[in-house]
């Protein structure tokens, strides 16, 4: 469980149940797309319980994740910082109704914030009155990627899927 990103403050255990249940849904779907555990070579462990959890671990050992800010806040952070003029007025006539809207219609974000990332608190004066919000409202983009052994891991040069 060391390498699966956890979510900051959260029910750990609750969230290996959750994980664990979910792996499972996923093998029982691979063998039945793949015509059930009888069709399939018996060499073929991986699709076993214990094999499918040893290749997700696998996966997670041999991943990285990278967190990074919405192009949207950054956008939203270099309006706030103009100076008063014309076209910070146009911006933040444009943005105002799809923030008001987001900040209306989204639940409240549980905090997502990793370490290095802060929380940043935005306040305009706006023609419609005063518009404060948190960075919260959009969350950072979270990515995923498989170091290249583990690329190769799929890879046939007569594929079959």
């Amino acid at each position: 469980w060391d390498a699966v990103d956890m979510p900051p403050k959260i029910d750990v255990e609750s969230f290996k149940r959750k994980l664990a249940k979910e792996a499972e849904t996923s093998r029982q779907l691979a063998l039945k797309a793949l015509g059930g555990r009888d069709a399939l070579p018996s060499d073929w462990d991986f699709l076993d319980e214990l094999g499918y959890a040893n290749l997700i671990g696998a996966l997670c050992c041999n991943c990285t994740v990278v967190v990074y800010m919405s192009p949207v806040i950054q956008h939203i952070l270099q309006v706030t910082g103009m100076t008063d003029c014309a076209a910070k007025e146009a911006a933040l006539t444009t943005l105002e109704p799809f923030i008001r809207t987001l900040a209306e219609k989204s639940p409240p974000q549980p905090d997502d914030t990793s370490e290095g990332e802060k929380e940043q608190e935005i306040s305009w004066n706006t023609p419609s009155g005063r518009l404060s919000f948190s960075s919260k409202l959009i969350p950072p983009f979270r990515g995923y990627a498989i170091y290249p052994r583990m690329a190769f891991m799929n890879h046939s040069c007569r594929p079959t899927c």
